[in-house]
């Protein structure tokens, strides 16, 4: 009997959120040690077990039909362009049961900002393929997530699935989304090279953690326009946080942490999008002489930190503790 466990990881932003959404935008992504997991094996019926909910689903006359009731698009459309790819294969589809356990989330369901739903893109996606033992890599796995997400009608910028690919710290350069919506529906689409698409691993020495507001934020189109010149300069601090990485220079990314702080401060103040939550982690990890910025869209979720070898967490962590705020290895 086949049974097999998969496994991906969550995201921070380092920088390069938003900037990502302007044509040929770059970004840096952290892969967090939080993940979520799949288990899939051979079953009598199509299934798929989250939160311990059972959903059934069918192959009716080549079509997959899921229960009426269900309302998870994300997972739907994964489970839909994966099986579509395998039978692009002339691979016979067999019944499956997939179970998915999460650890992007605390015990109450209040996500830490981690990326869930594109780990839960690619993990689907990454277990069907090894099921029925189709060969594959991470450009294909990125490929059919962004078609998952096109077709649930749930299009980002990419990177979160990058990272839930790659499983590590990746630069990122979004692919050309013109380009993409003209060649949609073409057939060799996921054989071909994606226009200005670029991920690769970034190796780095650098100390990351995380620090969670506490509370969830689901992102939302800005209301505030963001110039060429703003992304100009997120897009030069970027490429500088990349030198800082590869020499492990801590000093001058602290410094550039701190820019970006900065820059996204500004573009989030006519949405509110930093919060109070958010502003109080800022000035804690100031106080501290550490670098720290939003990592995503504001409005919650968690600061990604770095911070020097052998540093005390001690009195900090109290203090984070004391308003609420909580530290996380990542």
């Amino acid at each position: 009997m086949i049974h097999i466990e998969v496994q991906t990881n969550g995201k921070l932003f380092l920088t390069g959120e938003y900037n990502i959404l302007e044509k040929k935008g770059v970004s840096i992504i952290y892969s967090v040690s939080k993940r979520m997991i799949f288990n899939i094996e051979e079953s009598l019926k199509y299934t798929y077990k989250t939160r311990n909910l059972i959903s059934y689903f069918d192959i009716v006359e080549d079509e997959i039909v899921f229960e009426k009731d269900n309302s998870n698009i994300i997972l739907k459309e994964a489970i839909k362009n994966a099986l579509l790819y395998v039978k692009s294969m002339n691979i016979n589809l067999v019944p499956f049961s997939l179970e998915i356990k999460t650890e992007l989330e605390d015990k109450n369901g209040n996500k830490f900002g981690f990326g869930s739903s594109s780990a839960i893109i690619i993990g689907v996606i990454k277990s069907i393929l090894k099921f029925y033992k189709i060969e594959f890599d991470e450009f294909l796995l990125f490929k059919l997530g962004v078609l998952t997400q096109h077709d649930a009608n749930k299009i980002t910028s990419g990177g979160d699935l990058a990272s839930a690919c790659f499983g590590k710290m990746v630069f990122y350069k979004r692919y050309n989304k013109k380009w993409l919506e003209k060649n949609r529906n073409n057939p060799n689409l996921l054989n071909k090279k994606w226009k200005d698409l670029k991920i690769f691993e970034i190796k780095t020495d650098l100390k990351f953690k995380a620090i969670w507001t506490g509370k969830s934020y689901k992102t939302k189109n800005l209301e505030y326009k963001i110039t060429k010149k703003e992304y100009k300069r997120a897009k030069k601090i970027v490429k500088n946080t990349y030198q800082n990485l590869i020499t492990n220079n801590y000093l001058e990314l602290k410094e550039n942490l701190k820019n970006y702080q900065r820059w996204l401060e500004n573009i989030l103040k006519v949405d509110l999008l930093n919060t109070v939550e958010l502003k109080k982690i800022i000035e804690i990890t100031n106080k501290y002489s550490l670098g720290a910025k939003i990592s995503g869209a504001g409005g919650g979720d968690s600061v990604i930190l770095l911070y020097p070898e052998g540093f005390n967490f001690y009195h900090m962590e109290k203090e984070l503790l004391d308003n609420n705020l909580y530290l996380m290895d990542i």
